[in-house]
């Protein structure tokens, strides 16, 4: 147990905690209320007029984590045999992968 009686008051995401004797960053402290007991780290110490802590939630996420990429669904082998044989049987309208006949030059 660090302190009694130390009053919290919320400064922006999180809580400052006036303390003459701060805790390191990054240290975890836990605090007790009348709503329970709470998980926090510190993440910024105060050494002015006003000495303290400000302490940030293990609550809630620290970032929003993006949302995962759908993943494609596979195609069967069978469908995309088909699908690539009747590309290459167009009726002609594309002229790549066909050849011409080149006629012999030579007497």
């Amino acid at each position: 147990m660090m302190a009694r009686g130390v009053e919290a008051k919320a400064e922006g995401d999180g809580l400052f905690v006036a303390a003459e004797a701060a805790l390191p960053v990054g240290t975890r402290v836990t605090l007790r209320g009348p709503d329970g007991e709470t998980a926090y780290r510190v993440s910024r110490v105060q050494e002015s007029a006003t000495p303290g802590m400000l302490l940030e939630s293990l609550a809630k996420p620290a970032r929003p984590q993006p949302a995962p990429e759908p993943v494609p669904e596979p195609v069967p082998e069978s469908a995309s045999a088909a699908t690539t044989a009747s590309d290459d049987t167009d009726g002609g309208s594309d002229k790549k992968g066909k050849r011409r006949k080149r006629k012999n030059t030579l007497t």
